[in-house]
């Protein structure tokens, strides 16, 4: 489980002080029994207990992540918009050094009256050398 947030006040040369603010709350589930490792307060990741060999019978570390997140950009007469987002992820990693994600986001933005919505998947392939 992780959450962060961040506000911000900014005096500015002509006008009132304007306040913004954002975060985000995770939770993440390793369905293989792994760890996340950290050191010096940094995420190094997961360390399968085997590496994905369908010959040897390892299918490396699967984990399911979810998070929602936002941010606020309007105070006063600044319109700079609003938005949130929740995101499904499976995170699969193969080996120590590879890692690919599948991502689900469904986003709601707001902006000086226009609204954007939708729905967004991504992939990413993740390598540590």
């Amino acid at each position: 489980l992780q959450a962060e947030y961040m506000a911000t006040w900014v005096d500015r040369p002509t006008g009132s002080k304007v306040n913004f603010d954002g975060g985000y709350v995770a939770v993440a589930y390793v369905l293989t029994g792994e760890t996340v490792t950290y050191s010096k307060g940094v995420v190094e990741g997961i360390k399968p207990k085997a590496n994905f060999s369908p010959s040897a019978g390892g299918w490396g570390a699967w984990q399911i992540a979810a998070r929602y997140s936002f941010v606020d950009l309007n105070d006063l007469n600044v319109l700079g918009g609003k938005e949130e987002n929740i995101t499904a992820a499976l995170n699969w990693w193969l080996n120590p050094n590879l890692r690919a994600s599948f991502n689900y986001v469904r986003f709601d933005a707001k902006r000086q009256g226009a609204r954007t919505a939708g729905d967004a998947f991504a992939f990413r392939v993740g390598v540590v050398w």
